[in-house]
């Protein structure tokens, strides 16, 4: 007993089932992958006013949250601290610990943990949901990679405050001037990315309001 194979379905077959009558709908079709995928927008956001409101005042609820958690942990910290300066050489930082008292270079300490876990992902968050909200007005191709800006704030932050937690912890010891020269270097890398990142919002905000315009 022979089997007899099964005719594949072709392209050809569907013409001559439409021709003989068959419905439409009952030609079984595929849809490519690529375009289903094109279709969906994983990360649609609001476009009534209320809602664009709410995803902005959410949105600066990490950056404020950590800042507002920072200067209270940090009340009463007399002078300026050194994470807010555009750099510093050894004989400065030093002068900072050196004018703090025990209790007050252990309050640092505090500052400078709530610095890791709450300000620098709080910054991070923030900045770059607004990058990428403003790269999506402008329709840029990837306005993801804009992230790339503030990621470099926080691993210079990073290093900076690294370098400050040993710095205050070794004191009245000394750590190596090219240590402390890393730090000041890393310092003023952050705040010129998280100067850049407000330029680049500020830009890419402006031209999408431009564009609505003509």
């Amino acid at each position: 007993q022979t089997i007899k194979s099964i005719p594949r379905t072709t392209t050809s077959n569907y013409s001559s089932q439409t021709s003989l009558g068959l419905p439409q709908s009952l030609i079984p079709r595929k849809r490519p992958f690529s375009s289903s995928i094109h279709r969906m927008n994983l990360l649609a956001l609001p476009t009534t006013t209320e809602g664009k409101m709410l995803v902005n005042f959410v949105s600066t609820l990490p950056l404020f949250g950590g800042l507002a958690l920072l200067n209270i942990v940090g009340s009463g910290l007399p002078g300026i601290w050194p994470d807010v300066r555009f750099g510093f050489t050894p004989d400065e930082l030093y002068k900072i610990f050196h004018d703090w008292s025990k209790d007050e270079r252990s309050q640092y300490v505090h500052v400078n943990t709530c610095d890791f876990v709450a300000c620098m992902p709080g910054y991070t968050a923030s900045i770059g949901f607004w990058l990428y909200l403003s790269g999506r007005r402008a329709k840029l191709e990837s306005p993801v990679r804009l992230c790339a800006v503030i990621l470099a704030a926080w691993a210079a932050d990073v290093v900076e405050t690294i370098v400050l937690r040993k710095g205050c912890l070794a004191y009245p010891s000394t750590m190596g001037d090219g240590v402390i020269l890393i730090g000041s270097i890393a310092q003023r890398m952050k705040w010129l990315c998280l100067l850049s990142s407000v330029v680049v919002i500020v830009f890419l905000n402006a031209k999408a309001s431009k564009a609505k315009l003509v």
